[in-house]
């Protein structure tokens, strides 16, 4: 009965290699977030259909001190054509220093005009504390997986403990670069799937209630795939 409801060797190798894994990828992002020099225009960029527009403008940051008002679209930075909002951030954190202006070619309904932006440095120290938990919920998602005789309870909860990881700790650094890229989705997917993950959770914890069966179960992370694939 206790090899029945316990995990296999192999199983826990394989699980353990890929905390190991994550582990990793999240130590390096750590290590990128720590060497980074970030500076910022204090502006929110989004993106509507062919345009990029700022939609929120921090009071007193480099963008409002230029002059950038909500709405505004912007065009180029530096005569580089923006196209997306993530052009912005993969620009600016290539070629701006604190310091040193950046020009930026804006539009203001029927008006196009030009802010020179000064950047300022951020602090990213939220971050560090946001993934230093998570590395500790990490590691009690593996303790708990090690410990439990429970295969069902077990593996989910190591999941939704490398969904609270994921979320906490992988955050790029707007360089944009094939790492930077692998932290950004990484972000991305694990706060997708961090709601289904502990709804799933909250329906079968502490017992086997069935709150919905089985065969529908992936009825709860159909909304996060839909969204994964539109972002």
């Amino acid at each position: 009965m206790k090899e029945s409801l316990s995990h296999s060797k192999g199983v826990k190798a394989l699980v353990l290699v890929f905390a190991l894994a994550m582990a990793t990828l999240g130590a390096l992002n750590f290590a990128a977030q720590w060497n980074a020099k970030p500076v910022t225009d204090g502006v929110k960029w989004i993106f509507l259909p062919g345009v990029v527009i700022s939609d929120l403008v921090a009071q007193d940051s480099a963008g409002a001190i230029a002059g950038i008002q909500k709405g505004d679209q912007l065009v180029a930075i530096n005569f580089h054509k923006i196209r997306i909002p993530q052009d912005v951030g993969a620009f600016t954190a290539r070629e701006m220093e604190a310091g040193r202006p950046l020009q930026y070619d804006l539009v203001r309904g029927s008006e196009s005009f030009v802010a020179l932006v000064v950047p300022k440095a951020r602090t990213n120290s939220f971050y560090f504390y946001l993934a230093s938990v998570g590395f500790i919920i990490l590691a009690i998602g593996v303790f708990a997986f090690l410990k439990s005789h429970s295969r069902s309870f077990a593996l989910h909860f190591f999941f939704l403990c490398l969904a609270f990881f994921g979320a906490y700790v992988f955050s790029f650094t707007r360089k944009l670069d094939t790492l930077d890229w692998i932290f950004f989705w990484g972000d991305e997917v694990f706060l997708l799937l961090l709601p289904p993950l502990f709804l799933h959770f909250a329906f079968y914890f502490p017992g086997q209630r069935q709150w919905i069966s089985r065969d529908r179960l992936f009825l709860l992370y159909l909304p996060s795939v839909i969204f994964i694939t539109a972002r």
